[in-house]
């Protein structure tokens, strides 16, 4: 990757294509965070079809201004880190091929690292102008040693002048890992910028329900920091150089750092507020539809009646329809006068509703599991009956018919 950044025709491209493809990826990480919903389906209801779109939380003026200033203010202070990297003479002293190399010194063809101690320091003092100072001179005589050298190019000059209980990265560690020692000494620092991104995306993600992000940033810092040490343990400078030129392991994750905050801080700019859903729809917005329907309906019967009353009332009108109707129900009473006086269509009848699993028994057994057993008192006709009524009030029990006899 640092071999493709460093090439000046693609350094040249990026340059060229910048106002083009920022906001296409601006747009394309909206569309991540905040997608549309996959295709559209039709409610059956009339009342779903008019509700109105799920609109998102609107930030207030003092809101979206100091969110503004905020990412102004990181990003500003992530590409002032990222063009300021930390010290390192193999880089500084490089000469830049390009106008990014320029900007960034990590993108530089970094020196020899086997260049006699001597020659890097009158290098450097050429470089500066003047003769170097005395914390000059003592990171220069720290640098003899090819250990040291990739101490100091896989951790700064800080673990290496300040450290003194560090062991150099050819040593193994109470750990177990290389260069663990050097490590820890760098770990406040590396936690205080992560703890600084995150504070910096905590309040950009702040209101409107922005807060449901925020989980995603710490999980991002904290992949983030678990790769730089997984690079910084695994890194093994001495046997993949070539020719005495390594790659700047602490300046390229100084600068790999600084962009991911930057694009970190972007992100909870862009991340979109929660949105309101649509109240659902009232009861009177359901029903309406059907007590429409069923208004219809009922204006279409009473149209139908109104028509058969007005429709009976010119058949009547007319005094030979009104004897053919009267003629017609009189026959039709008579027949059915006939038919219930007949013996022979009584039996048939008795003999259906008596027949075994008929109507009559079916009515009995659902009066019985319904009811019980009732019993109904019979009382006779005349005087006898009045006497036998006196009796029965004055304490004893008349005669008693069950249902079911």
């Amino acid at each position: 990757m640092t071999a493709i950044l460093q090439n000046g025709l693609v350094q040249t491209a990026l340059v060229i294509s910048a106002p083009y493809l920022v906001p296409k990826g601006i747009r394309l990480v909206q569309s991540f965070l905040n997608p549309a919903p996959k295709g559209s389906r039709a409610p059956a209801h009339p009342a779903f079809v008019n509700r109105p779109p799920p609109r998102m939380l609107v930030d207030s003026p003092r809101l979206a201004i100091f969110r503004l200033f905020l990412v102004a203010l990181g990003v500003s202070v992530a590409v002032f880190s990222a063009l300021s990297p930390p010290h390192n003479l193999f880089l500084s002293l490089s000469t830049p091929h390009s106008f990014l190399s320029s900007l960034f010194p990590t993108l530089r063809h970094p020196l020899d690292i086997r260049l006699a101690t001597e020659t890097l320091a009158r290098a450097w003092s050429h470089s500066l102008g003047r003769p170097l100072s005395e914390p000059e001179l003592a990171l220069a005589s720290r640098l003899q040693t090819l250990d040291a050298r990739l101490a100091y190019i896989a951790y700064g000059a800080g673990p290496l002048m300040q450290c003194a209980w560090c062991r150099p990265p050819g040593t193994a560690s109470a750990a177990g890992l290389l260069g663990t020692d050097y490590l820890l000494a760098i770990a406040p620092g590396t936690a205080v910028a992560c703890l600084t991104a995150l504070t910096g995306c905590g309040l950009l993600l702040s209101g409107n329900g922005r807060e449901r992000w925020r989980a995603w940033m710490v999980l991002a810092v904290v992949t983030g920091a678990g790769v730089e040490v997984w690079k910084r343990l695994t890194w093994d400078g001495a046997r993949g150089g070539v020719g005495g030129k390594i790659s700047m392991l602490h300046s390229e994750l100084h600068l790999a750092r600084a962009l991911f905050f930057t694009v970190l801080l972007v992100l909870s700019f862009l991340a979109p507020p929660a949105t309101i859903p649509s109240p659902p729809p009232s009861a009177s917005s359901l029903l309406a539809p059907a007590i429409s329907a069923i208004s219809a309906q009922t204006e279409g019967v009473l149209d139908r009646l109104r028509a058969l009353s007005l429709q009976r009332m010119a058949i009547l009108h007319k005094e030979e329809f009104r004897e053919q109707v009267t003629t017609f129900w009189t026959s039709a009473a008579h027949d059915s006068s006939l038919a219930r006086s007949d013996p022979q269509i009584q039996d048939v009848l008795e003999t259906q509703f008596r027949v075994p699993g008929g109507p009559t028994e079916q009515f009995e057994k659902w009066l019985m599991s319904s009811l019980g057993p009732v019993r109904v008192q019979v009382r006779h006709g005349g005087a006898e009956g009045e006497r036998e009524d006196e009796e029965e009030s004055e304490g004893g029990e008349g005669e008693e018919v069950s249902l079911t006899a």
